[in-house]
């Protein structure tokens, strides 16, 4: 649990840290009402925070649809809308 995850010039991620990272992202996904069949678009910033929610959204049955969060903001809803994600 304590062995090195992932490691970026601003942060150490144990397995422990990313495994409750990703309890609370679950969480937090299920009380917005995410579930299985779904998809979902993430434009997070933070990459690690992003795996985190992918294997969040994959444990409540739902699908990620990963977009750029540079990307004009209406480029985001557009690719969202299309990929018939339910929420960004």
């Amino acid at each position: 649990p304590d062995a090195i995850l992932f490691e970026t010039g601003a942060e150490t991620v144990t397995y422990s840290d990313f495994s409750a990272r990703l309890g609370t992202l679950r969480a937090a996904f299920a009380d917005l009402g995410v579930a299985a069949d779904q998809v979902v678009g993430l434009a997070n910033t933070n990459q690690i925070d992003t795996f985190a929610a992918i294997f969040a959204l994959w444990a409540l049955g739902a699908s990620p649809l990963v977009l750029d969060f540079r990307s004009p903001l209406s480029e985001i809803h557009e690719r969202a809308t299309r990929a018939g994600a339910s929420s960004v």
